[in-house]
């Protein structure tokens, strides 16, 4: 009996470790998880790399919240409202040294979610 105890009480925190986890982030983990999968299925990784690590495309490693210099010579800073802008009309803010990235069909659910994502990316 005291082996059948053990694990219902290790059952019981690791539940309450999970709901504890899922309560910090917001319910987030499932956002940040599509907006990779997006990411991924609609072609990103093609020009922005694996993870976001940089290729024809700027890198989107550590980029939130980091000055972002645009073909005009000014600076942006790529906050959620950059972000959002550079997936949703990707010439209006054209990145230096970059090719204008190509339309895309995104809902406004699946830009966030790929934006949440970015975020996670350091």
């Amino acid at each position: 009996m005291t082996g059948l105890r053990f694990h219902a009480v290790a059952l019981a925190a690791a539940i309450g470790t999970a709901l504890t986890v899922a309560a910090c982030n917001g319910g987030s983990g499932q956002t940040q998880s599509e907006g990779e999968r997006l990411f991924n299925s609609q072609g990103c990784v093609a020009c922005h790399g694996p993870g976001g690590a940089g290729a024809m495309g700027p890198t989107l490693a550590g980029v939130y919240l980091d000055q972002v210099r645009l073909a005009d010579g000014s600076t942006v800073v790529a906050d959620e409202a950059y972000l959002r802008l550079a997936i949703t009309d990707p010439g209006a803010q054209q990145v230096d040294g970059y090719l204008e990235m190509p339309a895309n069909n995104l809902t406004a659910e699946q830009v966030q979610a790929i934006v949440a994502w970015i975020k996670t990316l350091g």
